[in-house]
């Protein structure tokens, strides 16, 4: 009880800092994000305005492979909350929930005993808090910019890869695990762009990486199932371009 009471409050740190932090700081990725998202609400299109100048351009085509800021513009719409609240106080606060989730879901794939998933929940918690050492590190992206898509994909699709593969690379005849990695690359690509390339890294890492520890190739047509989506987007993106 001592750990996972030592859990929740550091949790909660970090909730009160994240709802504080986000809700006031302003960043020029609210340019991508924020105002594009408003945007669209506005205007009732999507990719025709800058959103740096406001004026009408061409649309692009490269902007449609990423869905994030108009995710964010249906959540504002559906629930008459402004989009503002919406990327810097609720999002940020439900995804650092969703975030301890996966790396509760990590600890119980690196330790049997729950006392131990717990020691590893706190000091994972502590080094969040005191790992604000540059705008480019994971605590950054957790307690300040989680609101963006690229923050989600380092912190919770990308974490949750490196617990799920292993165990789905070691398995055989799964029906419903293509559909599962099919539904986690098409996440992964619609926050941005470099969510293709990331995924793909992830998933031949992991297969480089289990296949030497097993001594033998495994997990391969898990790998292709799951780079199948990310490689399309890295085409179409090409083509676009």
């Amino acid at each position: 009880m001592g750990y996972l009471a030592l859990f929740f409050l550091l949790l909660g740190i970090q909730l009160y800092f994240t709802i504080f932090y986000e809700s006031t700081v302003w960043s020029y990725d609210d340019y991508a994000y924020v105002v594009s998202s408003l945007d669209a609400i506005t205007s009732d299109h999507m990719y025709m305005t800058d959103p740096i100048s406001g004026n009408n351009i061409a649309f692009s085509y490269k902007r449609v492979l990423i869905s994030w800021d108009i995710y964010i513009a249906f959540l504002s719409k559906v629930s008459g909350v402004s989009v503002t609240t919406i990327a810097h106080t609720i999002i940020p606060a439900a995804f650092l929930l969703i975030a301890y989730l996966v790396y509760s879901y990590l600890a119980a794939q690196l330790f049997e005993k729950r006392e131990n998933q717990l020691i590893f929940m706190c000091i994972l918690s502590a080094a969040f808090i005191f790992g604000l050492y540059s705008p480019y590190s994971l605590t950054f992206r957790l307690l300040v910019t989680l609101w963006q898509g690229k923050a989600v994909l380092s912190t919770v699709v990308i974490p949750f890869l490196f617990g799920f593969l292993p165990k789905v690379y070691t398995q055989e005849k799964q029906r419903r695990v293509y559909l599962y990695l099919m539904i986690i690359s098409m996440a992964a690509c619609s926050f941005t762009m470099m969510g293709s390339g990331m995924s793909i890294a992830v998933y031949v890492a992991m297969v480089v990486v289990i296949s030497l520890y097993q001594r033998r190739i495994t997990g391969l047509k898990y790998c292709i199932c799951g780079c199948t989506v990310p490689a399309i987007q890295i085409l179409l993106y090409l083509i676009l371009r």
